[in-house]
């Protein structure tokens, strides 16, 4: 990803500055390099850091703030990888989980300058699937945006490149990755060892497992779509939610986060520890869907701390011992 350091200059109402140059970003090489759910966890980490410098603003002045995101388009070229990312809904569920439930006050506005007509498609695309104010939050600017940014930023506090006076504001390149170096296969036998089922449209699927002592769960598994993932810590396994067809999640605790991604190019593979007793649910969720079912590969492996034996989850709640393959 490109990148653009916070300054410590703000606009006439407080708001922390952030420019960004966007012509050396490339979604197809993000696509094919990182997991969807790591990608999501750094995002979050980034909007983290982004509230501590805000919150420190607010300390230091005593006003409230947030961060005026300026991001220069030029430069920046329609691909197929891009028109994807955004008639996918994609590109809409990233605003949606950043800047309207999670961060609803953090970036606002986000001023899109220099752009180009072709834009504007993949916006109102974007638009229509995005909740009331997004067209105020994120906003479109033709090369005729100076005027606009002048009226609370101070041309001495804008990039040259931008047409201000600050030349040493400097932005960072994305890096493009060469496909020989994508994101591949790398262990064979686990591919043949995953367990293939369909999710259909407006269902999910619940892998569960009861645990009764400290053990650690990893899994792999592959899409061919967008699905949402999650597990679950329901506690006690003999409450009511044991004999509903499908458990209620807003009744547990997630404890790895609940996401919508996709382990098309990039196969998904996470883990984390399960040191309370109780049932745990592996949750791939398709009720985004009206129509289409959704296809995954999976495989859980199950560590047990106490003879220090590996064990193969499979959906249906049953185990067998297994190698290690994760």
């Amino acid at each position: 990803m490109p990148r653009g350091e916070i300054l410590s200059k703000t606009d006439s109402q407080n708001r922390l500055l952030w420019y960004i140059e966007y012509a050396t970003i490339t979604v197809e090489s993000i696509a094919h390099s990182i997991r969807s759910s790591e990608a999501c966890k750094f995002q979050f980490l980034q909007f983290e850091y982004m509230l501590r410098k805000v919150m420190e603003q607010e300390e230091r002045t005593g006003c409230l703030s947030s961060l005026r995101h300026i991001v220069n388009m030029d430069g920046y070229e329609i691909n197929p990888f891009t028109m994807v990312f955004v008639t996918s809904g994609t590109l809409a569920y990233y605003s949606q989980l950043f800047h309207f439930e999670n961060y609803p006050e953090l970036v606002t506005p986000v001023d899109m300058v220099n752009i180009a007509k072709w834009i504007h498609v993949p916006y109102k695309i974007a638009k229509a699937m995005m909740p009331t104010g997004f067209s105020e939050k994120f906003r479109l600017h033709d090369r005729h945006f100076l005027e606009t940014l002048t009226e609370d930023i101070r041309i001495d506090d804008i990039p040259v490149s931008l047409g201000g006076n600050d030349a040493n504001i400097k932005f960072t390149d994305a890096i493009k990755i060469d496909p020989n170096n994508y994101w591949r296969v790398d262990n064979a036998n686990l591919i043949d060892a995953l367990e293939g089922f369909h999710v259909s449209a407006r269902k999910s699927r619940h892998v569960c497992l009861n645990v009764t002592t400290a053990r650690d769960l990893k899994w792999y598994f592959t899409t061919d779509g967008d699905i949402y993932f999650g597990v679950f810590f329901e506690g006690d396994a003999t409450n009511n939610n044991e004999e509903q067809q499908e458990p209620n999640l807003d009744n547990m605790e997630m404890v790895y986060p609940w996401l919508k991604i996709t382990a098309k190019l990039v196969h998904e593979i996470d883990g984390i520890d399960l040191n309370r007793v109780g049932r745990y649910h592996i949750v791939f969720c398709n009720k985004h869907s009206w129509l289409h079912r959704r296809a995954v590969q999976f495989y859980a492996q199950i560590y047990d701390h106490t003879d220090r034996s590996y064990k193969r989850l499979y959906t249906d709640g049953t185990m067998s011992s297994a190698e290690q393959l994760i």
